[in-house]
């Protein structure tokens, strides 16, 4: 993918407020305010939020654009990745106010980062009445499809009356995304996972359209906002692919999101078809890992080189200068719920080019907590920092590692040529390893 940059206009803030995001259509480089861009969405039967989701400014940022969107549409409806189809009566029960939180949390599974992140958006779905979709396949399923495959699972209310996984362009970058980490696994284990995946893609889609012509049969028309990782709406494939089958004269919209070093530099890197709208945001630094015993790398750090640098354009051919404005493009909507909690790992990584790699190939068929390897690279960056063949990776440059899903996305918020400490559990040990990020 070649590198593409825009001299972005910005827009003032009252007060001290800085801006957690910048909003372009990258199809035409062109940046929108705030409130232009909500205005759109508000037009739409459904927009996907696809976030990064461990990124504090996207979260603040689509919790602030939720707010926009209920002022200007109050039959407003929330669908959410986070949650799974067997939560759905507890996720109604706390809404509603007849299950407290603590029960509430203790029976839905929520996100490792869920107090930080999805808190303020369920918080302000109670406050304001309004409807949450537990969207997802329940989790212990989409396992049984990534090691047994479709044909094991059992139908049931709880997953999408009919799911596919054909071996298109979403599968491709699906195999880029998930496989090429120094070396290629089974194809028939990839598939399962691949499976898996769209499992949740159709029960997401699935749970959407099922709310939408319930509506529609009322004469009710419901902006429906659907939060989800990139990779399930990056490029109008994934879930959105999957429910603009089911709803062929649905109005789809979609954000993604861009992390660059410095927002106000104006340069972004989105391809132009990956969304109708990118939110452009600062890098964000990855919390600390836990402290646990230190391991010496066993050889010396593999060589890599930095990222290149995009390529600066001008916006409309020519230089722009940024513009002001004394409107609040947040309209000072308070919406975030203070909270604690870790952040969990997730985002989608980018079309092309090279990408971060640590040299090793994941267990496919391994059904642990983490990442279990199934071996590394002679002379690789992970054999260098002494991974081993069987290690369970549990966490990569502060992010958490559950799956293969959450590895591959906290592998591809890594910088080529950085150092990130990996944790592992060997045996009954757990181990702070220090990699030197490679490409691959």
């Amino acid at each position: 993918m070649l590198l593409r940059a825009t001299a972005l206009l910005s827009f003032a803030l009252l007060g001290a407020c800085s801006v957690p995001a910048r909003f372009v259509a990258p199809d035409s480089d062109r940046e929108t305010s705030f409130s232009e861009l909500a205005d759109q969405l508000a037009e739409a039967d459904v927009v996907f939020f696809g976030e990064v989701h461990d990124h504090a400014d996207v979260h603040t940022t689509h919790q602030e654009l939720l707010a926009a969107l209920l002022k200007r549409h109050p039959d407003l409806v929330i669908a959410m990745e986070m949650f799974e189809r067997d939560t759905q009566t507890a996720l109604y029960q706390y809404l509603a106010g007849d299950m407290d939180e603590p029960e509430f949390l203790a029976t839905t599974r929520p996100w490792p980062n869920y107090a930080t992140d999805y808190r303020p958006v369920i918080e302000f779905a109670r406050a304001n009445g309004l409807p949450v979709l537990a969207a997802n396949a329940p989790r212990d399923l989409a396992r049984q499809v990534a090691k047994e495959g479709l044909a094991a699972l059992p139908k049931g209310p709880l997953v999408a009356a009919a799911t596919t996984a054909p071996e298109d362009d979403y599968w491709t970058a699906f195999q880029a995304a998930m496989g090429s980490h120094g070396g290629v696994g089974d194809k028939s284990a990839m598939k399962r996972f691949y499976e898996a995946q769209c499992l949740k893609d159709d029960t997401m889609a699935e749970s959407i359209a099922t709310y939408v012509q319930a509506a529609r049969a009322r004469s009710e028309r419901p902006l429906v906002v659907h939060f989800c990782g990139q990779m399930h709406s990056d490029f109008r494939r994934g879930t959105v692919s999957r429910l603009q089958s089911r709803l062929p004269d649905a109005d789809i919209r979609v954000l993604s999101v861009d992390e660059v070093e410095d927002p106000k530099h104006g340069l972004y890197r989105a391809d132009p078809q990956v969304a109708d709208w990118v939110l452009v945001v600062r890098r964000q630094p990855r919390p600390e890992m836990p402290a646990v015993a230190a391991v010496k790398p066993t050889h010396p750090p593999v060589a890599a080189t930095d990222h290149p640098t995009p390529r600066e354009r001008t916006l409309n051919g020519k230089p722009e200068h940024p513009a002001t404005s004394t409107e609040h493009p947040h309209e000072n909507i308070p919406v975030r719920v203070p909270g604690t909690g870790a952040r969990a790992a997730g985002t989608t990584p980018p079309a092309g080019g090279e990408r971060p790699a640590l040299g090793l190939r994941p267990d496919y068929d391994a059904q642990d907590r983490g990442l279990r390897v199934g071996g590394v690279t002679d002379g690789g960056p992970a054999d260098a920092a002494g991974l081993h063949a069987d290690d369970l990776i549990v966490g990569v440059g502060g992010l958490a590692v559950d799956d293969i899903e959450t590895y591959a996305q906290a592998l591809d918020q890594l910088k080529i040529g950085e150092t990130v400490e990996v944790i592992v559990k060997r045996d009954v040990r757990i181990l702070k390893l220090l990699v030197v990020v490679g490409r691959r």
